[in-house]
């Protein structure tokens, strides 16, 4: 589920304003391709592309991406490379394995999700339950970011946390933006904000990092799985 993800695009336009949903020329203006197959995806914020076939019965199909990394979301498959040599992106042959859009986040987002295939949520109410993952997608640069906004998911009071996160020189720094006090237990922490697992994407250049969490004033060593072979790195208890 990408619940958390379309909550806060759709927060931040409400609050600065643009589209939550756009075309994909948007985020790539200099791009006449983008502009050409507008009728074959879109961009969901800024950091995801979706795309669904268009006729009936359809076992594959083809889309444009931008010149970026791509991976498909949410496993993390690197399906497109950033070229110095070349403005022009590339088109992938998307193979239908479900009723639901494809999607793919771009190089240089950070996206929180939720595995409800795993373990599935019956309604809204039930994700709350559910572990959270921040998928950090790096671009050409190994740099990442993206935001946030959490609240408890009842109160109409408007109360809320939104959160930055940034990935740059091997390290991921969560920034609050801004908080409000809320009444959610004795831990003083919304279910939104505790993260069962990162997940870097396009991590082959980090083969030799080890991480650690930083809580208040004390270092808590975690523990690192790196997967060679799809450049992806869990970070989780």
């Amino acid at each position: 589920s990408i619940l958390r993800y379309i909550y806060t695009v759709v927060f931040e336009q409400s609050k600065y304003g643009g589209l939550a949903t756009r075309p994909v020329f948007f985020e790539f203006p200099k791009d006449a391709l983008a502009f050409r197959t507008m009728d074959r995806s879109f961009m969901y914020g800024k950091h995801l592309l979706v795309s669904t076939p268009l006729e009936k019965d359809q076992k594959a199909y083809s889309i444009y991406l931008p010149n970026s990394y791509w991976y498909k979301f949410p496993t993390g498959e690197q399906v497109a490379k950033f070229s110095k040599k070349s403005s022009d992106g590339t088109f992938i042959q998307v193979n239908i394995e479900s009723e639901g859009p494809s999607m793919f986040i771009r190089g240089g987002g950070i996206v929180p999700y939720q595995d409800a295939v795993r373990m599935p949520a019956a309604s809204v109410q039930s994700l709350y339950d559910t572990p959270m993952t921040l998928v950090v997608a790096l671009n050409e640069k190994g740099e990442a970011s993206g935001r946030m906004v959490v609240d408890d998911g009842v109160s109409k009071d408007g109360k809320h946390r939104h959160y930055a996160f940034e990935f740059r020189k091997k390290t991921l720094k969560v920034m609050l933006i801004e908080g409000h006090d809320y009444k959610t237990g004795e831990t003083g922490v919304y279910p939104f904000e505790i993260f069962e697992e990162v997940k870097i994407l396009g991590a082959s250049s980090l083969k030799n990092t080890y991480s650690c969490c930083m809580l208040k004033d004390s270092l808590q060593p975690q523990n690192v799985r790196f997967s060679y072979d799809m450049s992806l790195i869990h970070i989780s208890e």
